[in-house]
């Protein structure tokens, strides 16, 4: 995760744990609380590659159809 994007990883850990030194944390820590981040996480979107939220892709879809 840090070699693909280590800002967003940060960014996540502040967001989710209120962690802003993530180096203070030993490696086995860091690693447990960075797998245990919710699945639309910044990091976790980069890393599987998705570029956005299916419910909210869905939802928008869903208002750009009642809208017509």
């Amino acid at each position: 995760m840090l070699a693909k994007d280590e800002d967003a990883l940060i960014c996540d850990m502040a967001e989710t744990y209120h962690v802003l030194d993530i180096w203070a944390l030993p490696v086995e820590t860091l690693a447990v609380l960075a797998s245990g981040l919710r699945g639309n996480s910044r990091i976790k979107m980069k890393m599987a590659g998705a570029e956005y939220i299916p419910i909210e892709y869905i939802l928008a879809h869903i208002s750009d159809s009642l809208s017509m």
